[in-house]
């Protein structure tokens, strides 16, 4: 059982650790994922004549909120990891607790 909690201690921090590093890349870097982004959202590739075309959003400040939705999904992900590593840890050594 031990080993189990261990585990998850390590993956939780590992995690927590990636998410963090990818969320202050974009917040560090924001172009090249920023323009990756505008790319999928005009969806400039598909054919002018497609109905999908309709689902184009080629809007500039909806680029700019989406990127910056994704960038504190990032960092609220990191966050999260980070407290489920921390709280592992403090309860490593106790009992399980009885389950409902």
């Amino acid at each position: 059982m031990m080993i189990e909690r261990i585990l998850k201690i390590i993956m939780s921090g590992g995690l927590a650790i990636l998410t963090a590093l990818i969320a202050y890349a974009n917040i560090h870097d924001p172009g090249a994922n920023l323009k990756f982004l505008e790319h999928v959202l005009s969806m400039d590739t598909v054919a002018p004549a497609s109905a999908m075309r309709d689902h184009a959003l080629p809007i500039p400040l909806a680029w700019w909120v989406a990127f910056w939705l994704i960038v504190v999904g990032e960092g609220l992900t990191a966050a999260l990891f980070a407290v489920g590593a921390v709280l592992t840890v403090i309860f490593v050594g106790q009992q399980d607790c009885e389950r409902h």
